[in-house]
């Protein structure tokens, strides 16, 4: 049942970097 907040994390992790690779091309 750990897993679940383990994976949540994961997908949190993975939408800050796109984040921070969109606004990185949006500096560009």
């Amino acid at each position: 049942r750990r897993g679940r907040v383990r994976r949540a994390k994961l997908h949190f992790l993975r939408a800050l970097k796109g984040k921070a690779a969109k606004i990185k091309e949006l500096r560009n």
